[in-house]
């Protein structure tokens, strides 16, 4: 599993070039930054948190240029450019994405489940492709691309569920959440670079602490969950490199540009299907594939 660095103490300026690059960032970079490991005998340690109640999180990231959805927009001006190109050579093919295709392009959706040892992330991410040579080149196709990172308790593993193919993970299980140091207040280090801690905030029906780096991006994380392991500190990153271990509720980006994160829906002590936890039962992720 990709170990995802979570420190809040540097300043990440946002820039429309970088933009292009962060789409690729948002496919599995699917860490568990915040979870301490296991012992050398693969048990949990003495101090692991296991009683975490159901939490389920969805999310939705997209990567904005000035203030609007890049490859959402960047579609939209190819398409008209082919719209114009047709009328004037009608015998070429131009086929655009429906309006509810188009919802989806450049959005990376993100559902959370933790209970007890357990936890689940999966994402679902949208894009768009377009033909290639002359007579092919405006005939649009929506792309999709997902995967769950799975932690049973005992063991993690990869899945992809668009083909079924499960791997297990080379890093063994926690075994439980571990306790989070006193990381919410601002360091002097930081206070000197120009971060702020404007207060608490409510999103989706939960309270998070905001932060403001220096250039401006805001964060705000989940501040309800520290007894269970989750960290109130920064998290601006959460929107380029996931890490779900923290529970990040929004990133806005400076000037418009860069990652978005928006939760749609948050919920603490309902129940859910545990099934979600476990590895396909025919993939072969005892020993991978």
């Amino acid at each position: 599993m990709t170990q995802v660095e979570t420190t809040g103490a540097r300043s990440r300026p946002w820039r429309a070039a970088m933009a292009v690059g962060l789409v690729a960032a948002l496919l599995p970079l699917m860490g568990c930054g915040s979870e301490g490991g296991s012992d050398a005998d693969g048990q949990a340690p003495a101090d692991a948190i296991t009683d975490v109640p159901p939490i389920h999180v969805e999310q939705t990231v997209v990567v904005m240029q000035d203030g609007r959805p890049m490859r959402e927009q960047l579609y939209r001006q190819a398409a008209a450019g082919c719209a114009q190109a047709v009328r004037q050579a009608p015998q070429f093919a131009f086929k655009p994405l429906s309006e509810s295709e188009i919802a989806k392009v450049g959005r990376t959706y993100w559902t959370l489940w933790f209970h007890g040892k357990q936890s689940a992330a999966r994402y679902d991410t949208w894009d768009y492709t377009v033909g290639q040579g002359v007579r092919d080149g405006c005939v649009f196709s929506l792309t999709h691309k997902a995967g769950i990172s799975l932690d049973d308790g005992e063991h993690r593993y990869q899945v992809d569920p668009l083909t079924g193919k499960t791997e297990e993970d080379s890093a063994p299980s926690s075994g439980g959440r571990m306790k989070v140091d006193d990381d919410e207040q601002l360091t002097s280090q930081q206070a000197k670079e120009g971060w702020q801690r404007p207060g608490e905030a409510t999103a989706a029906g939960q309270q998070c602490l905001q932060w403001r780096s220096p250039d401006g991006t805001e964060s705000c994380a989940w501040s309800g969950g520290r007894k269970w392991g989750f960290s109130p500190a920064e998290g601006s990153d959460q929107a380029t490199s996931y890490d779900p271990g923290r529970i990040v509720l929004w990133v806005k980006p400076a000037n418009g540009t860069g990652g978005e994160l928006t939760t749609r829906s948050m919920t603490v002590g309902q129940p859910f299907d545990d099934s979600v936890f476990k590895a396909p039962a025919d993939s072969g992720a005892s020993g991978g594939s």
